[in-house]
């Protein structure tokens, strides 16, 4: 086997290492902030939950209206 070690191929070895190294340092970076610095999690019940609360105050006010409209059409009728 004629194999002769050069400094070109120490050169390229440390390269090829290196550049190994630096990609899985930030592949490793890459899934610490994907982690821990993601967006919003949108918590599906909670959103449901509130539309569900903001309905019940519009139909508490809606309701609310409909009986005061009742009262004085009732009211005027009387007069």
């Amino acid at each position: 086997m004629d194999f002769e070690i050069t400094i070109d191929t120490i050169f390229y070895a440390l390269l090829t290492v290196l550049t190994g190294v630096l990609s899985f340092l930030l592949f490793m970076f890459s899934c610490f902030m994907a982690l821990f610095f993601h967006g919003p999690v949108i918590d599906d019940e909670a959103v449901l939950n509130q539309r569900w609360h903001l309905e019940k105050e519009r139909r508490k006010r809606r309701d609310r209206r409909r009986r005061r409209r009742a009262r004085r059409e009732q009211r005027n009728n009387l007069s």
